[in-house]
């Protein structure tokens, strides 16, 4: 399994402790194990068990989005690298916002995975990381009214079971509400537009365009469409939204 590098320990006296420089020694929150730091020039600064194997199996290294998304959310008052216990088992949420866990997944994961993490944290939400894939053409997104919809190639297929509210991380300050992912071939779905710094309110995510810039943001999306079918085909689309169910 993946480990999750560990970003904050504890010191001898109980208080949160962030790395500062390789060999320096701490406690793991979750199993009290001891841990050293790894400061080096590549990987992100954390901790590690010196036993080589983490106490908590979920997740997966730690990366640039990790801790930027980290950052953004102890801005607004919430806590990372939250530890918790149920039933027996013990994990690190990525984050905890107004009392909801929300956990940032940059690589693929596995169905399972998924199950068990909800079933886990009950209240949460994910974060799916899709920059590359949309970066690279592999995520369309077309501008509806109302909403989006969306073409997914080489898509992460897991994630069409996934029960609780899910985002997808575009870049550039945009996110995908996902409110329908389809098990279809080519992978398809549907979703609201939402810029990032509009998590506040408990709410995670919320899109703060007014009607009139979303009007005019479908227009320009629009016109931009027909433009790239009348270069290709000599006519003029007709966009016709897709079902929402």
């Amino acid at each position: 399994m993946r480990s999750r590098q560990l970003r904050i320990a504890l010191s001898s006296e109980g208080t949160n402790l962030a790395p500062k420089r390789s060999g320096q020694r701490a406690i793991c929150p979750a199993c009290r194990a001891p841990v050293v730091a790894r400061c080096g020039r590549l990987n992100c600064w954390h901790w590690s068990h010196l036993g080589k194997v983490d106490c908590d199996p979920w997740a997966e290294p730690i990366s640039d989005w990790h801790l930027q998304w980290q950052q953004h959310i102890q801005t607004l008052g919430g806590q990372t690298e939250v530890v918790m216990t149920r039933d027996g088992q013990t994990h690190r949420a990525d984050a905890v916002l107004n009392g909801r866990v929300i956990e940032f997944q940059h690589s693929s994961i596995s169905v399972a995975e998924i199950l068990a993490r909800e079933a886990f944290y009950g209240d949460m939400v994910w974060m799916f990381d899709v920059r590359a894939a949309y970066e690279a053409d592999r995520f369309l997104l077309r501008l509806r009214k109302g909403h989006e919809t969306f073409r997914w190639k080489h898509p992460q297929r897991s994630i069409v079971l996934a029960s609780k509210p899910a985002f997808f991380d575009l870049g550039g300050g945009k996110v995908l509400r996902l409110r329908k992912m389809y098990r279809s071939t080519p992978c398809a779905g549907w979703g609201n537009l939402m810029t990032v710094n509009a998590m506040d309110d408990g709410k995670p995510l919320r899109d703060q365009r007014t009607d009139k810039e979303r009007e005019a943001d479908y227009g320009s999306e629009l016109a931009r469409q027909n433009e790239e079918a009348y270069q290709r085909y000599g006519v003029v689309s007709e966009i016709i939204p897709e079902p929402i169910d």
